[in-house]
């Protein structure tokens, strides 16, 4: 009995580990731009199979947010660095031979093209269920770099998403409460 448990915990570690969880890195976040929200969120990953992988994804997880696709913050990403791995290696040697691995640099811009925030995600397979898949890997970063937008998103207001929404509030509020202050004057 006590070693069928420890073969079973054996095989559960060795297939359930290394699924590909990404890690994010690097991240740089504009003071300007830190209280501003915006409408909606587009994609656009360079060049590629895996790159199109990633970018489909991507637009999957942010329609499963209810965030809105449009142009008020688009997200730019390349990866950097992509090895899948051999997945026999993974399944029949296990330890790390055979491991896939991803970098993947993100950059998020506003409509005037401007760098709000940018991050790096990086992702290590070295085992899973049969190998583990670099698929689930890319999906995986895909939530990710969306999990990271999510704060920077006003979905209260996203029916009415327009150019016309978009503002600076601190600046446009700060003058205007200066303004009135000047007329009181």
């Amino acid at each position: 009995m006590k070693i069928k448990l420890l073969a079973l915990t054996l095989v559960s570690t060795i297939t359930l580990s290394g699924c590909g969880t990404p890690h994010v890195s690097n991240e740089y976040l504009s003071a300007n731009h830190q209280h501003i929200k915006y409408f909606s969120a587009n994609v656009r990953c360079n060049g590629g199979e895996y790159n199109q992988k990633l970018e489909e994804y991507i637009r999957t997880y942010l329609q499963k947010e209810n965030i809105q696709l449009g142009d008020d913050l688009l997200i730019s990403c390349q990866f950097v660095r992509f090895n899948p791995g051999n997945r026999a290696a993974r399944i029949f040697i296990g330890f790390g031979a055979g491991s896939a691995h991803s970098d993947i640099n993100v950059e998020l811009l506003n409509r005037s093209n401007v760098t709000v925030r940018s991050f790096r995600v990086q992702a290590d397979l070295s085992a899973g269920p049969f190998g583990g898949s670099t698929e689930n890997m890319i999906k995986n970063s895909a939530k990710e770099i969306v999990d990271r937008i999510k704060p920077m998103i006003d979905k209260t207001h996203a029916q009415k998403a327009t150019s016309e929404y978009v503002l600076e509030p601190t600046h446009f509020n700060r003058d205007r409460v200066n303004r009135d202050r000047v007329d009181e004057l």
